[in-house]
């Protein structure tokens, strides 16, 4: 069902009330840490970030930031790590994007991206994560400089 639900976003914007949808169905069903369901919330993790660029509010674009941070955690699977990184990437690359909605958020995030960028082996994925982290840190400015030493430590 998510599957079809991503690929449709063009067809399903405002036919599907995406907004409780989020708030009501894919909160709960990302409680399920059952390591059966990794694939689910890999799944989720791509929708969101197909349906982040969709004229959401500012209250949703929260829960999925914090969503987006769930399944970047350590304890997650790599593959969903990434999708959601990837997720994260969409979501603040957006054209309607809001700094002050990501910023308290900001810390978590490049974090949790620089422990991925530590964990990843392949070079291609290791240029997919930079990207991630290159693509923040262009669209937040100012507001990512206070991570600039953690950064650099990473690639020292």
């Amino acid at each position: 069902m998510y599957g079809a639900v991503g690929l449709g976003v063009n067809s399903l914007f405002g036919r599907l009330d995406f907004e409780p949808f989020v708030m009501n169905r894919l909160v709960a069903e990302l409680g399920n840490k059952d390591p059966n369901f990794k694939i689910l919330r890999r799944r989720i993790g791509w929708m969101l970030g197909r349906w982040v660029t969709e004229s959401i509010s500012a209250d949703c674009r929260k829960v999925i930031y914090e969503i987006f941070l769930q399944l970047m955690s350590e304890d997650e699977d790599l593959v969903v790590r990434l999708t959601a990184a990837n997720g994260l990437k969409q979501a603040v690359d957006d054209w309607d994007f809001d700094i002050s909605t990501v910023v308290p958020y900001l810390g978590s995030a490049m974090s949790l991206l620089l422990n991925l960028l530590k964990e990843v082996e392949e070079s291609d994925t290791t240029m997919k994560v930079i990207s991630y982290i290159n693509a923040i840190m262009d669209r937040t400015g100012a507001d990512v400089s206070v991570f600039g030493e953690n950064l650099i430590r990473s690639y020292s």
